[in-house]
């Protein structure tokens, strides 16, 4: 049984979702830092956060996606127990 189509389908939704939900919170992060889009000049506070949500965040989530990787490897044996279903 070939699964790539669905594989790529799935991979392209969990992409889309991602990206959504990325939005959303990036601007849940912004509304409670008090970034106001009029203004020019922004608090030190929201500057901060906006620092953060360009290197913290990403880095932790980044860090989050290694571990999953690391605990659940995508290796020949890995595949080859999964064709035998």
């Amino acid at each position: 049984m070939k699964r790539q189509g669905t594989i790529v389908s799935i991979q392209s939704l969990v992409e889309a979702v991602s990206s959504g939900i990325g939005a959303q919170i990036l601007g849940l992060i912004l509304q409670f830092a008090g970034f106001n889009s009029e203004s020019p000049i922004q608090s030190e506070f929201t500057m901060k956060w906006i620092e953060n949500c360009i290197t913290f965040i990403p880095a932790f989530f980044l860090l989050l996606s290694c571990i999953t990787l690391w605990k659940y490897p995508i290796t020949r044996r890995v595949y080859e127990l999964n064709n035998q279903l």
